[in-house]
């Protein structure tokens, strides 16, 4: 992999996390639960427990 290719990697990574938490804190202000849990792997178990 270039030098390019890790730097547009690492860039493309840094946005998705950052899109990751907007949605995050949107659901949660939005008090969406359904979005919210839809945010996790689908190995992870969310509850309201």
């Amino acid at each position: 992999m270039s030098n390019v290719e890790q730097r547009l990697d690492r860039l493309e990574s840094i946005d998705e996390i950052r899109q990751l938490v907007a949605k995050y804190s949107l659901s949660l202000d939005m008090r969406d639960l359904d979005a919210h849990v839809n945010l996790f792997a689908e190995d992870i178990r969310v509850s309201r427990e």
